[in-house]
């Protein structure tokens, strides 16, 4: 998991390099490169592309490719660090979504705990008027798009391989952002070539061992890394774009670091 954010702290910074460049193009790139390494995998591994539970890699290729859509377009509007931080409310809706359509019992501290994530999204968004709101709710519909695809690969690991899952994504994702690539093409600068082949690596290694630890250990064992998420994102933001946050930023940004803690020291106490 430690790899995974590394490799994505990498394309987060790759992604706002490029914000001239239309996210459906940078989707693009990256879903050829997916389904090129991915092919390859499936190749060496003699297995079939398809899968036994389609529906479900369907929903997850669709889910991943909402979460990285809405996630690119916040990298391009809010700083780094905080669409970052906004990102990461991801556990508090995963614990959400398991309570809906999986009747996890949710204690009422639990609830308190979810509330206080998103007044610290509030907080964040009200402690910088600069902010687009149109970022901020992309960051937010980012992390529901990838609490979906958390909890889908969650159902498909008993039954689908890593790379099966991993094929899905470029699968569905091409004959979406195909056309819009089409459409919106602008043509990158030839200084940037660096910069699109480290999101595109990036992207699909931080991918590749994150789907691989959520095969392998359970949502709750895993809450405890978005703490280095966001470090990352805040040392990044500072030395490739000079970035500060406001004092109501922090203040926001540390009511979502508040509540992780909690959620983390919470679910241990429940395993």
């Amino acid at each position: 998991m430690l790899l995974s954010l590394w490799a994505f702290s990498w394309m987060h910074v790759s992604v706002k390099m490029l914000s001239y460049i239309p996210v459906s193009e940078l989707i693009f790139f990256r879903s050829i490169f997916s389904i090129l390494a991915t092919g390859y995998i499936l190749y060496r591994q003699q297995l079939s592309p398809w899968g036994t539970n389609k529906r479900g890699l369907v929903l997850r290729g669709l889910l991943g490719l909402s979460s990285l859509y809405f996630f690119f377009y916040a990298l391009h509007l809010l700083p780094l660090g905080t669409a970052i931080i906004i990102g990461n409310i991801v556990p508090f809706l995963t614990l959400l979504f398991s309570h809906w359509l999986d009747k996890v019992s949710v204690r009422p501290i639990q609830w308190g705990v979810i509330v206080l994530g998103f007044i610290g999204v509030i907080s964040i968004k009200f402690g910088d008027s600069s902010l687009s709101w149109l970022g901020v709710v992309c960051a937010v519909l980012g992390a529901i798009g990838t609490a979906g695809a958390h909890i889908t690969v969650g159902r498909l690991k008993s039954t689908e391989p890593i790379a099966v899952v991993m094929f899905y994504f470029p699968f569905m994702s091409l004959p979406i952002v195909t056309p819009l690539t089409y459409i919106e093409w602008v043509t990158p600068q030839v200084s940037d070539v660096v910069w699109i082949l480290l999101m595109m690596i990036g992207t699909h290694i931080g991918q590749w061992y994150l789907t691989k630890a959520y095969h392998t250990a359970s949502i709750t064992a895993l809450s405890g890394t978005y703490f280095v998420g966001i470090l990352l994102s805040l040392v990044n933001g500072f030395f490739f774009f000079d970035e500060q946050l406001e004092l109501g930023q922090w203040f926001g940004s540390s009511l979502i670091v508040l509540g992780l803690a909690l959620h983390l020291v919470l679910q241990k106490n429940n395993t």
